[in-house]
Protein backbone atom coordinates (compact mmCIF):
# COMPACT_ATOMS: atom_id res chain seq x y z
CA UNK A 1 0.00 0.00 0.00
CA UNK A 2 1.04 3.65 -0.33
CA UNK A 3 1.12 4.00 3.44
CA UNK A 4 3.55 1.08 3.74
CA UNK A 5 5.75 2.54 0.97
CA UNK A 6 5.87 5.91 2.70
CA UNK A 7 6.88 4.26 6.00
CA UNK A 8 9.64 2.32 4.25
CA UNK A 9 11.02 5.62 2.95
CA UNK A 10 10.82 4.53 -0.70
CA UNK A 11 10.33 7.82 -2.52
CA UNK A 12 6.87 8.62 -1.11
CA UNK A 13 6.15 11.26 1.50
CA UNK A 14 2.70 11.67 3.11
CA UNK A 15 1.18 15.14 2.78
CA UNK A 16 0.47 16.91 6.05
CA UNK A 17 -3.21 17.44 6.80
CA UNK A 18 -4.21 15.44 3.70
CA UNK A 19 -5.03 11.94 4.87
CA UNK A 20 -4.38 9.41 2.12
CA UNK A 21 -2.45 11.83 -0.12
CA UNK A 22 1.24 11.42 -0.91
CA UNK A 23 3.91 13.06 -3.01
CA UNK A 24 7.19 11.80 -4.40
CA UNK A 25 10.37 12.72 -2.56
CA UNK A 26 11.65 15.94 -4.17
CA UNK A 27 14.86 14.33 -5.48
CA UNK A 28 12.97 11.42 -7.03
CA UNK A 29 10.40 13.83 -8.41
CA UNK A 30 13.13 15.95 -10.06
CA UNK A 31 14.66 12.83 -11.59
CA UNK A 32 11.28 11.76 -13.01
CA UNK A 33 10.68 15.24 -14.49
CA UNK A 34 14.12 15.21 -16.14
CA UNK A 35 13.50 11.73 -17.56
CA UNK A 36 10.07 12.77 -18.90
CA UNK A 37 11.58 15.81 -20.62
CA UNK A 38 14.36 13.64 -22.10
CA UNK A 39 11.93 11.00 -23.41
CA UNK A 40 9.07 13.25 -24.51
CA UNK A 41 9.99 16.94 -24.67
CA UNK A 42 7.02 19.23 -24.04
CA UNK A 43 4.72 16.56 -22.60
CA UNK A 44 5.08 17.99 -19.07
CA UNK A 45 3.15 21.10 -20.10
CA UNK A 46 0.27 18.98 -21.42
CA UNK A 47 0.23 16.94 -18.22
CA UNK A 48 0.21 20.09 -16.08
CA UNK A 49 -2.76 21.39 -18.08
CA UNK A 50 -4.61 18.15 -17.38
CA UNK A 51 -3.70 18.35 -13.69
CA UNK A 52 -4.91 21.98 -13.62
CA UNK A 53 -8.30 20.92 -15.03
CA UNK A 54 -8.58 17.96 -12.65
CA UNK A 55 -7.76 20.05 -9.54
CA UNK A 56 -10.01 22.90 -10.65
CA UNK A 57 -12.91 20.49 -11.12
CA UNK A 58 -12.35 19.27 -7.56
CA UNK A 59 -12.10 22.84 -6.22
CA UNK A 60 -8.48 22.38 -5.13
CA UNK A 61 -7.59 25.96 -6.06
CA UNK A 62 -4.02 25.99 -4.78
CA UNK A 63 -3.02 22.91 -6.80
CA UNK A 64 -4.96 24.13 -9.85
CA UNK A 65 -3.11 27.45 -9.82
CA UNK A 66 0.26 25.72 -9.36
CA UNK A 67 -0.35 23.40 -12.32
CA UNK A 68 -1.67 26.21 -14.54
CA UNK A 69 1.48 28.22 -13.84
CA UNK A 70 3.72 25.20 -14.47
CA UNK A 71 1.92 24.67 -17.80
CA UNK A 72 2.37 28.33 -18.74
CA UNK A 73 -1.43 28.67 -18.76
CA UNK A 74 -1.25 32.19 -17.36
CA UNK A 75 -4.78 33.25 -18.36
CA UNK A 76 -6.27 30.29 -16.48
CA UNK A 77 -4.12 30.91 -13.40
CA UNK A 78 -4.97 34.63 -13.49
CA UNK A 79 -8.70 33.89 -13.65
CA UNK A 80 -8.46 31.70 -10.55
CA UNK A 81 -6.32 34.18 -8.61
CA UNK A 82 -8.60 37.08 -9.52
CA UNK A 83 -11.57 35.13 -8.18
CA UNK A 84 -10.04 34.04 -4.85
CA UNK A 85 -7.58 36.74 -3.77
CA UNK A 86 -9.94 38.63 -1.41
CA UNK A 87 -10.61 35.47 0.60
CA UNK A 88 -6.93 34.62 0.75
CA UNK A 89 -6.10 38.11 2.03
CA UNK A 90 -8.85 37.80 4.63
CA UNK A 91 -7.18 34.68 6.06
CA UNK A 92 -3.67 36.15 5.87
CA UNK A 93 -2.46 34.13 2.85
CA UNK A 94 -0.75 37.06 1.14
CA UNK A 95 2.54 35.16 0.84
CA UNK A 96 0.81 32.44 -1.24
CA UNK A 97 -0.73 35.06 -3.51
CA UNK A 98 2.52 36.99 -3.92
CA UNK A 99 4.44 33.78 -4.66
CA UNK A 100 1.99 32.92 -7.43
CA UNK A 101 2.10 36.45 -8.83
CA UNK A 102 5.91 36.28 -9.04
CA UNK A 103 5.62 33.14 -11.21
CA UNK A 104 3.76 34.93 -14.03
CA UNK A 105 5.75 36.09 -17.00
CA UNK A 106 6.42 39.83 -16.58
CA UNK A 107 4.81 40.48 -19.98
CA UNK A 108 1.56 38.79 -18.98
CA UNK A 109 1.39 40.39 -15.55
CA UNK A 110 2.00 43.89 -16.91
CA UNK A 111 -0.96 43.61 -19.29
CA UNK A 112 -3.64 42.18 -16.97
CA UNK A 113 -5.27 45.07 -15.11
CA UNK A 114 -7.41 42.78 -12.92
CA UNK A 115 -4.41 40.73 -11.85
CA UNK A 116 -2.43 43.92 -11.14
CA UNK A 117 -5.38 45.17 -9.07
CA UNK A 118 -5.28 41.97 -7.01
CA UNK A 119 -1.49 42.36 -6.75
CA UNK A 120 -1.71 45.96 -5.47
CA UNK A 121 -4.25 45.05 -2.81
CA UNK A 122 -2.25 41.97 -1.77
CA UNK A 123 0.92 44.07 -1.50
CA UNK A 124 -0.96 46.60 0.64
CA UNK A 125 -2.38 43.87 2.91
CA UNK A 126 1.19 42.51 3.20
CA UNK A 127 2.23 46.03 4.30
CA UNK A 128 4.45 46.57 1.25
CA UNK A 129 3.11 50.04 0.52
CA UNK A 130 5.94 51.08 -1.81
CA UNK A 131 5.34 48.12 -4.13
CA UNK A 132 1.56 48.67 -3.92
CA UNK A 133 2.04 52.32 -4.96
CA UNK A 134 4.24 51.26 -7.91
CA UNK A 135 1.66 48.68 -8.97
CA UNK A 136 -1.06 51.34 -8.89
CA UNK A 137 1.05 53.51 -11.22
CA UNK A 138 1.36 50.54 -13.64
CA UNK A 139 -2.41 49.98 -13.49
CA UNK A 140 -3.17 53.61 -14.24
CA UNK A 141 -0.68 53.58 -17.14
CA UNK A 142 -2.55 50.64 -18.68
CA UNK A 143 -5.88 52.41 -18.61
CA UNK A 144 -8.80 49.97 -18.60
CA UNK A 145 -9.87 51.50 -15.29
CA UNK A 146 -13.56 50.95 -16.02
CA UNK A 147 -13.05 47.17 -16.12
CA UNK A 148 -15.35 45.47 -13.62
CA UNK A 149 -17.15 44.33 -11.58
CA UNK A 150 -14.38 42.81 -9.48
CA UNK A 151 -14.31 39.86 -7.09
CA UNK A 152 -13.55 42.16 -4.15
CA UNK A 153 -16.91 43.88 -4.59
CA UNK A 154 -15.78 47.04 -6.38
CA UNK A 155 -17.72 48.00 -9.47
CA UNK A 156 -14.55 48.81 -11.42
CA UNK A 157 -10.78 49.00 -11.15
CA UNK A 158 -10.95 52.79 -10.82
CA UNK A 159 -13.00 52.50 -7.61
CA UNK A 160 -10.73 49.82 -6.19
CA UNK A 161 -7.65 51.91 -6.87
CA UNK A 162 -9.21 55.06 -5.41
CA UNK A 163 -10.04 53.08 -2.26
CA UNK A 164 -6.54 51.68 -2.09
CA UNK A 165 -5.04 55.15 -2.57
CA UNK A 166 -7.15 56.44 0.33
CA UNK A 167 -5.60 53.73 2.50
CA UNK A 168 -1.93 53.80 1.53
CA UNK A 169 -1.12 57.46 0.98
CA UNK A 170 1.14 59.05 3.57
CA UNK A 171 -0.85 59.85 6.70
CA UNK A 172 0.08 63.54 6.57
CA UNK A 173 -2.13 64.27 3.56
CA UNK A 174 -5.55 63.66 5.03
CA UNK A 175 -7.21 65.94 2.47
CA UNK A 176 -6.01 63.75 -0.39
CA UNK A 177 -7.18 60.64 1.46
CA UNK A 178 -10.60 62.21 1.93
CA UNK A 179 -10.83 63.15 -1.77
CA UNK A 180 -9.97 59.58 -2.76
CA UNK A 181 -12.57 58.20 -0.33
CA UNK A 182 -15.21 60.55 -1.78
CA UNK A 183 -14.20 59.43 -5.28
CA UNK A 184 -14.88 55.80 -4.26
CA UNK A 185 -18.36 56.76 -3.05
CA UNK A 186 -19.04 58.58 -6.34
CA UNK A 187 -17.87 55.62 -8.41
CA UNK A 188 -19.78 53.06 -6.41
Amino acid sequence: SLDALSRSNLFLVPLEDADGWYRFHHIFSAMLRAELERRDPGLASTLHRRAYAWHRERRDTDAAIDHALLAGAFAEAAELIESIWPGYCNVNRMSSLLAWLHRFSPEFLQEDVRLLHACAWTQAFAKDMDDAAMTIVRIEALGKLDDGPLSDGFSCVKAGIASLRSLILPSGDLGLRERNAKRVVELE
